[in-house]
């Protein structure tokens, strides 16, 4: 198999750069996950579930 050379060498030589995108991105969805004014919650999700069958030309 070709690809399994090069997964082994972008594991070696780019582990920084995988374990740095994996930080940002865990900071990100932390971040957005404990802010309420950014959470719906389970009535506003409810809410947006009946809304999106609506009619907009109404």
């Amino acid at each position: 198999m070709v690809l399994a050379p090069f997964v082994d060498w972008m594991n070696t030589n780019l582990h920084g750069l995988f374990a740095a995108i994996g930080a940002t991105v865990e900071a990100v969805l932390g971040a957005l996950s404990g802010d309420p004014a950014l959470s719906v919650g389970p009535r506003g999700a409810d809410g947006l579930r009946a809304g999106s069958d609506r009619d907009p030309t109404r």
